[in-house]
């Protein structure tokens, strides 16, 4: 195992999977890395790999009954010797804060991925006792701060606000063609959900919200897709078949292509229970593809009450279904809706201006590129 140089940043997190909070510790580090930051990334689960020039050791943690990971993520952390630890996710927020400071880490910053605060007794003892150790605990908007210093009980001046980034798409010359079997109806509207396939995601509002507008519009070809794999995947195929949509219904899996499939599509659905800053919305801002999202916390402020995408008045599937087919229909409402979202997520959600504000945040701990 290498050495750090003084000066070096270890993330923690829970997995290298290319979702959510993971995949931004590793578009964050590959960019931190770009402008000089060593860095390198500690996964409690998975293997040991790399990511493009990014180092990723790992704990190895088997199952949740493998307790010797943590004793073994210590063990990395003093081997490896960063000036700053800095941790995300649940993992991150207890185990990897925890293992910093066993070891002997001075300085950590730990990124509150999640906007539900809710947690069980214990952990809500621990971790009022590690976030007067953490250094600083970033946030993504200014609502989620105040939401930490109120239920998490976060001190106000250790909370730091730097919003979400993605890495702006590769643009490929040519026609674009969506590998989807079966094939999509010509003329099809598409409307694209992109998630892991899980409970908080909720994908079952948007079968629902599906067959509402068939109700709706029953001359009108629509096609809804699933980009993502999780643990509901059996649960809403067999959904769909109850309602009678499976047959305009596609399944896509994992999708590395997501930002192609975004730009052939006519709007992207979001239907999640609570987020704090979505990457796939941000992606899908990027793409310059039309948005529709239910109203969880923090959504009406991320789309500026409106200016950027719809933000539905509730999680009725009728109502959902509605504003669907109105954000449809106007096309030139829409298409001005996603020029504001480009044009906004090129200012404020671009991944190397958050790599440049997390570097300004090391820098509090004598980290400098």
């Amino acid at each position: 195992m290498r050495h750090s140089r003084t000066g070096s940043v270890l993330q923690i997190i829970g997995g290298a999977r290319q979702y959510g909070a993971e995949n931004f510790v590793t578009l964050l580090s590959r960019e931190l890395d770009r402008i000089g930051i060593s860095v390198a990334i500690l996964a409690v689960r998975g293997p040991a790999s790399s990511h493009g020039p990014v180092q990723v050791l790992t704990a190895g943690r088997r199952s949740r009954w493998d307790l010797g990971f943590f004793f073994r993520m210590v063990r990395i952390i003093r081997d490896y010797r960063p000036s700053v630890v800095h941790t995300h996710g649940y993992h991150g927020k207890l185990w990897g804060r925890l293992a910093a400071r066993i070891a002997g880490v001075h300085h950590i910053v730990h990124t509150e991925h999640n906007s539900d605060f809710s947690s069980q007794v214990l952990q809500r003892v621990v971790n009022g006792v590690l976030h007067r150790s953490t250094g600083a605990v970033v946030t993504f908007s200014e609502m989620l701060a105040a939401r930490l210093a109120k239920e998490d009980r976060v001190p106000r001046d250790r909370i730091v606000v730097i919003p979400n980034g993605v890495a702006p798409p590769e643009r490929k010359l040519g026609k674009l063609a969506l590998r989807v079997q079966p094939p999509l109806e010509k003329g099809a509207k598409v409307i694209l959900h992109v998630g892991r396939l899980m409970k908080v995601k909720n994908q079952q509002l948007a079968i629902r919200v599906f067959r509402e507008l068939r109700d709706l519009r029953p001359d009108e070809r629509y096609c809804l897709l699933f980009a993502g794999a999780g643990e509901d995947d059996g649960a809403l195929r067999q959904l769909a078949m109850t309602l009678g949509v499976a047959d305009r219904i596609r399944f896509l899996g994992y999708r590395d292509d997501v930002d192609e499939i975004m730009r052939r599509c006519n709007v992207v659905l979001f239907t999640s229970l609570n987020e704090a800053m979505p990457l796939a919305l941000l992606e899908a801002m990027y793409a310059g593809t039309p948005i529709v999202t239910t109203p969880w916390q923090g959504a009406r402020e991320l789309l500026e009450d409106g200016k950027l995408g719809c933000v539905t008045q509730s999680y009725d599937p009728k109502m959902v279904a509605a504003a669907l087919v109105r954000w449809l229909d106007d096309r030139e409402g829409t298409m001005r809706a996603a020029d504001a979202a480009f044009a906004a997520v090129r200012s404020r959600f671009d991944i190397r201006l958050t790599a440049r504000q997390h570097a300004a945040l090391y820098a509090r701990f004598n980290v400098a590129n």
